[in-house]
């Protein structure tokens, strides 16, 4: 027997979502496997042979809860509840699973029938949590207010490359003009720089929810961040975002528009100015596998000042597509897959031809082919845990003016991060979440001025002020 169902506990099923630690309307589910020891699958067949054996049922809502099939759980639930009515562990079982399935009329009338029974502390929160995500569903407009605080750190904030060297040619018409010499980053930096810098930020916006089950919503917003560096400039920025996006179901796809103009200002680095139009989808095909997926353009406005003379040379439109698949293997590790192109193409018409400026923007232009894998593992209700590693080959179909080249990158990104909920320090800090995430990455050029190697690390610590 499977102790967790039984009645006259106190504690939660662990196999539940943790509502204290992430509202459902934040769209992050957690599944914990608190399983048995190890035992054949109960399978739907083994219900029908012997639809009154309690055991039986338990140990199939528990494997079904595991592997994310709610329907199929809930119907488990409803039948120990039909034989044992009085266990009020399961009943907010399936008044859980009714939240978490949007249907908030049945899930109601559960938790109405409950708050009338003698109720533990901890089953008393239970319930109070359920109505307050439901009663925050009925709510058309939402307004969330979050903020951020933290460090980040790179052991070559200045992207220095790693052999300390610049590939040059003086005269193209002639290659002895071709050799290489010492480089010298901004600001004269002769070798990586090491930088730690304090962020914060501040997100505010306001949802409208279409009264239905469906989950359809658009919502507006802004969002303001700022890092500045603690001893040199490198990671030193301002970056303002206005965005607005949506969420709508269509034949089966969740569909996910969103429009931002972003800008930045920095210290070592011309201030910009990017317009993005994108729009993402996403299928599930079985209780296991799902596909996503989605199209990005953007204009990018680099801003010429008395400092960076040249920086509307980087100017140009990009324009990206992705396609995914992810899915989930031993009941709770979710592995992922995606494959995305993306092209820049410079606005190299405003230049005189054949001037330094016209070949400066016409040898930014680039395609770049994205491979990624990862995986994602939750640690029980209080965190999960996840993982990736990217590469990218860019080709650059123009010749780079400082070589005299043409250029070819091979780029490696491995990444690592953590995510903690409040609630693992205190129950009473159900909004704040903390962040760990590390980096390491590696681009090889042909080109030695391109050609780098970087790790960056950060820790956040996020807190929901109002919602």
């Amino acid at each position: 027997m499977i102790t967790h169902f039984q009645s006259n506990q106190n504690i939660r099923p662990r196999t539940l979502i943790h509502l204290a630690a992430r509202p459902l309307l934040a769209g992050w589910i957690v599944l914990g496997s608190a399983m048995a020891p190890a035992m054949a699958e109960v399978l739907w067949t083994d219900i029908l042979q012997d639809p009154d054996n309690i055991e039986l049922n338990e140990r199939f809502v528990t494997e079904r809860l595991a592997t994310g099939d709610l329907p199929a759980a809930l119907s488990a639930v409803e039948r120990v509840i039909y034989l044992n009515p009085a266990d009020i562990g399961l009943r907010l079982l399936r008044a859980e699973i009714l939240v978490n399935l949007s249907n908030d009329t049945l899930a109601r009338g559960e938790l109405d029938a409950l708050t009338k029974l003698p109720l533990s502390n901890n089953q008393q929160e239970i319930v109070e949590r359920l109505i307050a995500v439901i009663d925050s569903r009925a709510r058309q407009w939402r307004t969330t207010v979050s903020t951020s605080l933290g460090v980040q750190g790179s052991d070559n904030a200045n992207t220095y490359p790693s052999s300390g060297l610049i590939d040059f040619m003086l005269n193209p018409t002639n290659e002895a003009s071709r050799g290489t010499r010492d480089y010298q980053s901004y600001g004269g930096a002769t070798k990586s720089t090491r930088e730690v810098a304090t962020v914060a930020s501040l997100t505010a916006s306001t949802t409208y929810e279409r009264p239905t089950q469906d989950r359809e919503q658009i919502s507006f917003g802004v969002s303001h961040a700022s890092s500045k560096g603690r001893k040199y400039e490198y990671l030193t920025n301002h970056v303002t975002t206005i965005f607005t996006n949506a969420a709508l179901r269509v034949n089966g796809y969740v569909m996910r528009p969103q429009l931002r103009v972003t800008h930045t200002e920095a210290k070592t680095s011309a201030d910009s100015t990017v317009s993005t139009a994108s729009i993402a989808f996403g299928k599930s095909l079985s209780d296991r596998v799902s596909v996503f997926g989605g199209a990005e353009y953007s204009n990018v406005d680099q801003h010429a000042t008395s400092k960076f003379a040249t920086a509307n040379q980087n100017d140009g439109h990009s324009a990206s597509y992705r396609i995914g698949v992810s899915g989930t293997v031993f009941s709770r590790i979710n592995l992922f897959a995606e494959g995305r192109i993306a092209t820049f193409n410079p606005m190299e018409t405003r230049f005189v031809a054949d001037t330094t400026a016209h070949r400066m923007s016409v040898a930014n232009k680039n395609k770049a082919e994205t491979a990624t894998a990862g995986f994602a593992i939750p640690l029980s209700d209080w965190g999960r845990l996840n993982a990736s590693i990217a590469g990218t080959n860019t080709k650059y179909p123009n010749t780079e003016v400082t070589s005299q080249m043409i250029r070819r990158d091979s780029r490696q990104r491995t990444r690592v991060g953590m995510q903690v909920n409040g609630t693992l320090l205190s129950p009473h800090l159900s909004a704040m979440t903390i962040d760990f995430s590390g980096s390491i990455t590696r681009n090889d050029s042909n080109i030695r001025q391109y050609d780098y190697k970087r790790s960056d690390a950060s820790l956040l610590v996020n807190y929901r002020l109002a919602d």
